[in-house]
Formats: C-alpha cells, structure tokens, sequence
C-alpha cells in the first residue's frame, strides 16, 4: 500500500512514470532492511579493489615517469663499459684502462671500486668505496640532498672529499651525515650527501664516492673491476667509443670480447618493455580483484532488486517501460558503485602518499594521481553498474502480474 499511494502522487504530478522510476531508486535503504551487512561487505569489497587498484597505477606511472627522466642526463647518449662476462678482473682492468687511455676528447669518468671497513658503532661495517672524476655527476641522474660534488680542481688535487650515499646515511648514521669520516687511517671531509637516479649505470646510493686519485692513499681491498662511464661525442669528426674500442680489437686481438657496452638508449628500450609489462600487470591485477569483489556486489545486487519487485510490479502495471524499468537498475548499481569506489579512491590516494618513502620513488605528481583515479576507479564502477541492469533486466522481463504477486 505503501509503495501504491507514493508511486500514484507523483505520477499525477509529474505525468511522466520516469520520475516514479527515479524516486523508487533511491528508495534503497527500505529494500536493505535486515540486509545491511550484504551492503557493508559489498561497499568494502569495492573500496578495497579500488584502494588497490589507485596504489598500484600510482606506482607504475610514477616509475615510469622516473624511469624516463633518469635514462642519459639531457638526451646524451651514455655508455657504460664493462668487464664482459667469462672475463676475470684482472683481464677486465687492462681493457678499461686502455679505452681509457686512447679515447682522447670523448668525455668521461672511470669508476674504481673498493671495500673497506667502515667503523661506527654498534658494529663495523663493510662498504664499497667509488673512486670516480668530477664528470660522473652530469654523466648519469643523481640528485643531491645536501651539500656539493666535488669540483675537477678538487680531483686533480687529490683533495680528502667524499660524498655520501642517501641509503648509507639513513641505514648506518640514520639520516644525519657526520661532517667526517675515517678510512683506512685517512680523515676524508664529507661535502655532500647524494642518491643516483632510478635507472642510473652507477649506484652509489650505499656508496662512499670519492675522487678517483685518493684510493691510492687508502690501503683498501679489491672491489672488482673497473668500469668507464662516458658520453658519446656529438660531434661526428670525434671517434667515439665503439669505434676507438673496435679499431683497438683490430689492432690487438687480446683486446677481443674483454668489454661490454650499454648505452642509454639500449636502457631506455629495456625501460620502455618494462613500463609496458608493468602497465599491463597493474591492469591485470586490477581486474582480478574487481573479480573477486563481483561476488559481493552481485548478491547485494540481487537483494536490492528482490526489494524493488513489488515497486517495479506497481509501475510496469501504471505504464512504465522495460527501458525504465533497466534505467532504474543503473542509477542504483551507480549509487551503490560511486559509494564503495569514492570511498576506496579516498583511501587509496592517501596511502599512495607514502610509496615514494617505501619503494624510494620520486614524489607524486597531481597528474599521476589523477590517471590513476580514473583508471582505477572506472572498472569497479561499471562492475556494479552493469550487476544491478543485470538483476533489473530480468525484472523487466517478468509480468507485472508475476511481481505484484
């Protein structure tokens, strides 16, 4: 009786059944009575897939983002050399340093590495210890955090500086870099504190960097082979390094295979396939999860629909068409979806707040964030959509006679 004196007002009102529609659709709490934990559970099961689905497309697009902006430093083509697999340190050492001897103009920094025992209490530590040239900083991305890199002066000079990895100052000073450190009965002055970018040739994160002349006033193990980092010239008339690397190869034989090459533009076709198979993960995943939840959402579906019947039944009798009858579904699957989904995106943006400082990626842009949104949140939304128009097709496909009963 209830639901033929409100559907019979407004229809004389209004003189349009459309609006009856409308108004029993949001009519949802009467049909939930004694159902709410299948709300409960439906609404979480959406907020959940989307919270989720938001921090995983929030990873991938600020990777990527960063992977794009750390390949080559200006769109330079960078390469790094070294010792090729099968190949003992020793071998290794010789054709780094002969490259190194003979490339001439072609810009570039050696990379010697070296352990030592760093002690700080409670316990020693083991380190590796880079001994690079000034260049490095503009031949790969880095960013400093304090202080300064140190200058090609202070290099030829052989001046006692280091720069300090981030990750070695939070793991081992815990965050604070002291002003200066001992090595191997040498005080070295520490001038900066600084990260390498997310697709850097050169990790130095975890990494004592000095200049490459004062490793041979430190008594220190070996750290491996060397590597050259260098940037290929611009300038056709310059050979660069494949090409000094082969006429050397050619001119002596012991020289062949003793090197392996990378260039910046071989890591961006390596990123690009990884951007593209993390996308696709992330989308994969996404739908799994939507999968999960369609349980929840579907009943709640249902016992929303078995609430209108009685509704549906009075207004197909006064006139009302199978197409209103399915609109009315969609405006509810839509209601439904836009609370567990709002609620999700919520939760989600906010907690993706915190990878950058959990997987050390650069901080979220606004335009990232928004992708992610939309990207996340439309899959779950037309999920429960399209479980509601279901459950109201098949109610306009009964009688109206059928549903008053």
């Amino acid at each position: 009786m209830r639901y033929w004196t409100r559907a019979t007002a407004l229809v004389r009102r209004s003189h349009d059944v459309g609006l009856a529609h409308v108004w029993h659709a949001t009519d949802v709490r009467g049909s939930l009575s004694g159902r709410e934990w299948i709300a409960i559970v439906a609404v979480l099961c959406l907020a959940f897939t989307t919270a989720m689905a938001v921090m995983l497309h929030v990873g991938v697009a600020t990777l990527d983002a960063a992977l794009q902006e750390d390949l080559g430093v200006d769109h330079q083509e960078i390469v790094l050399v070294e010792t090729a697999p099968g190949i003992s340190a020793s071998e290794g050492r010789v054709a780094v340093q002969t490259l190194d001897r003979v490339l001439g103009a072609v810009r570039r920094s050696p990379v010697v590495r070296r352990v030592a025992m760093l002690r700080v209490p409670p316990r020693d530590r083991f380190v590796e210890v880079l001994g690079v040239s000034a260049p490095i900083s503009h031949l790969q991305s880095s960013v400093l955090r304090e202080g300064r890199w140190f200058s090609a002066r202070e290099v030829n000079d052989r001046r006692l500086v280091a720069v300090l990895g981030g990750a070695l100052v939070d793991s081992v000073y815990r965050g604070v870099a002291p002003r200066r450190l001992r090595l191997s009965r040498v005080v070295l002055d520490v001038i900066g504190v600084a990260e390498s970018g997310t697709m850097a040739p050169v990790t130095i994160d975890r990494s004592i960097v000095v200049p490459v002349g004062v490793l041979d006033r430190l008594t220190l193990a070996d750290g491996g082979a060397p590597a050259l980092l260098a940037q290929e010239p611009e300038n056709p008339r310059i050979a660069g390094l494949y090409e000094v690397w082969r006429m050397l190869e050619r001119r002596d034989p012991r020289f062949a295979g003793r090197l392996s090459m990378v260039s910046s533009s071989q890591r961006l076709g390596d990123a690009s396939r990884l951007s593209a198979a993390l996308q696709r993960g992330a989308s994969g995943l996404s739908a799994v999860l939507v999968a999960a939840s369609l349980a929840a959402v579907a009943a709640l579906m249902v016992t929303i629909a078995r609430g209108h019947a009685h509704s549906v039944g009075i207004t197909r009798a006064m006139g009302a068409t199978r197409v209103q009858v399915v609109m009315q579904g969609l405006l509810i699957g839509t209601m439904v979806g836009a609370l567990g989904v709002c609620s999700g995106i919520a939760v989600g943006a906010v907690s993706a707040q915190f990878l950058p400082m959990l997987f050390d990626l650069p901080a979220i842009t606004t335009d990232a964030l928004l992708k992610a949104v939309a990207t996340a949140g439309a899959l779950p939304l037309m999920t429960a959509a399209a479980a509601s128009v279901a459950c109201f097709v098949r109610l306009s496909a009964r009688a109206p006679a059928e549903l008053l009963a």
